[in-house]
C-alpha cells in the first residue's frame, strides 16, 4: 500500500512501513556509517530497504564495483519504480544486481563473498521479520564476508533516554551479534545502528576515522557530514551506549527456535498505549516454564478427574469427546505453526513452497476424515481408537520438533531440495492426518446421546476455538518466550489429561453400572 502526506510517500507491507520518500535522513544513514566503516568497500550486499533512495546512496562511494540488492516482494520493486521514480533510478545502474529472493535463501543459495553486507529491514516485530535478527542469520552473514567484512544493521533507538524495555530489547540482539562475531561496535542515536566483524582492527568508534573516509571519498551529502558524525559519536554518549548493551546474566540470545527479540519488540510497541498492556506483558514473560507446564497439567487432571466421577455415562462420554477435540484443536494449530515458522526460519520465506505446506496439511486432514469414517463403519472400538490417537498426539509435538532440528542442520544442495520439496511437505500432511483423524471419530462418541445431535454444531465450535486460542498463545506468547521446543512439550501436556480420561471412559462405555 503506497499512501501521501504532503510531499511524502510511504510504502507499507501487512502494516510494517518499508520506506519513505524523499527521506535524504534514512537513505544516508542506511549506508554511509555501514560503508564507511569499511576502508574500500567493492562487494556490498543489501537485503531489503532499497526503495527509499539507500541504493543511490550507496553508489556514492568510488571504490563500489558491485552492489546485489536482495528483494522478497517484485512488486515492491515496480511501486518503486512508479511512485519513487527519483530514488529508484538507481536501479539501472549497472553495478546494481537485483535479487528477487528470500534473504535467508538467497544467502543459503550463493557462495559470494561481500565486503559490507547491509541488512535493511524493518525491526523484529514479526516472526518473519525476526529471522533477519537470529543467532542463525548472523552465522549465515558471516561466513559470506570477505576477509576484513562487516556487517551492519539499524534498530529504533532513542536520542536522549532509552527506556527499560527499549534497553531490554537492544541488549538482545547485541547480545546475539556476540554470540557470533568477535567485535561489534554501535553507534547511538535516534536509529542505533550495529557493526560486526570477525577480525580485528576493522571496526572503528573513532570520529575522525570515518570523517578522513568521507572527505576522501568525496561523497556529497547532505545529513552524514563531517560535522555531525563527531555529535553522533560523542564520548559520553559512545559510553553510555556501550554500558547499556552490556548484557545480563538473563540476557537471552535471540535464535531461530528461541524468538524472543519478537516478543520484547511486541513489549515496547505495548508502551504506547496508557492501559499498562506492557506490565501485562512483562509480567507473563517473567512466568518460568516450569509453573506453566505444570499448571498445564494440574488443570487438565483435576478437569479429568472431576469428569471421570460424574453420575452419568453419556455425560462422561460427551465431556471426554469435547476435552478430546479441543486439546486437538490446539495441537494441530500447534503443528501447523511448528511447520511454517520452521520452514521460514530454514528456508526462507519462499511463497509458493508455503502455499504447498498448508496445501499438504489440508491433504492431511482430508485423508485422516477419510480413514476416520472408514474405521467407524468397520466397527472399530471408537473411544479405543480416540484414545490412541490422543496418545500420539502427546508426543507429536516433541516428535516433530525432533525431525524439524534434524532438518535444519542437513547441509548442501540436494538434502535441501529433499527437505524443502519432500520432508517438510509430509510432516505437515502427517500434522493434519492426526487432527482429520480424531474428529469423525469424536463426533461418533458425541452422537451416540441422541440428545446431543441437536448442538452438533458445538463440538466443531470446540474444535474452532481450540485452534483459536493456540494460535493466539502460540504466536502472541509461547513460542517467543518460551522457543519451540518448550512449547512442544506444553502441547504434549495438554493432550495428555484428555488421552487418560479417553481411556478411563472407554474402559467403561460398555459397562451398564457406568
Amino acid at each position: 500500500m503506497v499512501t501521501e502526506t504532503g510531499s511524502i510517500r510511504s510504502i507499507y507491507d501487512n502494516g510494517v512501513i518499508l520506506a519513505n520518500a524523499p527521506d535524504e535522513s534514512a537513505a544516508e544513514e542506511a549506508v554511509h556509517y555501514a560503508l564507511l566503516e569499511h576502508p574500500a568497500p567493492r562487494q556490498v550486499l543489501l537485503i531489503g530497504g532499497g526503495a527509499n533512495g539507500s541504493i543511490a546512496q550507496a553508489l556514492k562511494h568510488p571504490t563500489l564495483e558491485r552492489l546485489d540488492y536482495v528483494e522478497l516482494d517484485p512488486a515492491l520493486i515496480d511501486v518503486s519504480r512508479q511512485f519513487f521514480a527519483a530514488q529508484s533510478a538507481a536501479f539501472l545502474d549497472p553495478r546494481v544486481h537485483i535479487h528477487h529472493a528470500d534473504g535467508r535463501h538467497y544467502l543459503k543459495t550463493v557462495t559470494d563473498k561481500f565486503d559490507v553486507i547491509i541488512l535493511n529491514l524493518p525491526d523484529p516485530q514479526t516472526a518473519q521479520l525476526n529471522r533477519f535478527y537470529t543467532a542463525e542469520f548472523f552465522l549465515s552473514a558471516r561466513d559470506h564476508l570477505a576477509s576484513g567484512g562487516v556487517l551492519a544493521l539499524a534498530l529504533r533507538s532513542s536520542e536522549d533516554f532509552i527506556s527499560p524495555d527499549l534497553a531490554e530489547f537492544l541488549r538482545c540482539i547485541h547480545h546475539t551479534l556476540q554470540q557470533v562475531f568477535p567485535y561489534v561496535v554501535a553507534i547511538p542515536g535516534e536509529t542505533i545502528h550495529f557493526f560486526a566483524a570477525v577480525q580485528p582492527d576493522v571496526l572503528t568508534d573513532d570520529p575522525q576515522i570515518l570523517i578522513a573516509r568521507l572527505e576522501s571519498r568525496h561523497l556529497q551529502t547532505q545529513y552524514v557530514r563531517e560535522y555531525f558524525i563527531p555529535y553522533r559519536m560523542m564520548p559520553d554518549r559512545m559510553a553510555e551506549v556501550r554500558e547499556m548493551l552490556q548484557p545480563s546474566p538473563a540476557t537471552p540470545v535471540n535464535r531461530d527456535f528461541e524468538p524472543i527479540a519478537y516478543y520484547f519488540n511486541v513489549v515496547l510497541w505495548s508502551t504506547q498505549f496508557k492501559f499498562g498492556y506492557s506490565g501485562w506483558f512483562r509480567a507473563a514473560a517473567r512466568l518460568g516454564f516450569t509453573q506453566i507446564m505444570d499448571g498445564v497439567l494440574a488443570v487438565g487432571l483435576l478437569i479429568a478427574i472431576a469428569v471421570a466421577y460424574l453420575p452419568r455415562r453419556d455425560t462422561r462420554r460427551r465431556a471426554s469427546a469435547v476435552g478430546c477435540v479441543a486439546a486437538t484443536g490446539f495441537t494441530l494449530i500447534a503443528l501447523q505453526v511448528f511447520v511454517l515458522l520452521a520452514f521460514q526460519a530454514v528456508y526462507g520465506y519462499v511463497y509458493h513452497q508455503l502455499a504447498i505446506l498448508i496445501a499438504m496439511f489440508m491433504a492431511g486432514i482430508a485423508c485422516g476424515n477419510w480413514l476416520g469414517i472408514r474405521g467407524i463403519r468397520s466397527g472399530s472400538p471408537p473411544f479405543r481408537a480416540m484414545a490412541a490417537i490422543q496418545f500420539l498426539l502427546v508426543v507429536s509435538g516433541p516428535a516433530l520438533m525432533f525431525l524439524i532440528g534434524f532438518l535444519s542442520r542437513l547441509s548442501g544442495a540436494g538434502a535441501a531440495l529433499w527437505a524443502t520439496q519432500f520432508a517438510f511437505p509430509a510432516l505437515a500432511a502427517l500434522s493434519g492426518l492426526l487432527g482429520g483423524y480424531q474428529f469423525p471419530i469424536a463426533t461418533e462418541i458425541y452422537l451416540s446421546d441422541n440428545s446431543a445431535k441437536t448442538s452438533l454444531g458445538a463440538l466443531y465450535a470446540i474444535d474452532l476455538l481450540g485452534g483459536c486460542v493456540g494460535a493466539l498463545l502460540l504466536c502472541g506468547y509461547l513460542i517467543p518466550v518460551f522457543g519451540f521446543w518448550k512449547t512442544a512439550w506444553l502441547t504434549a501436556a495438554s493432550n495428555l489429561a484428555p488421552a487418560l480420561l479417553a481411556v478411563r471412559v472407554g474402559r467403561n462405555a460398555e459397562s451398564p453400572r457406568a
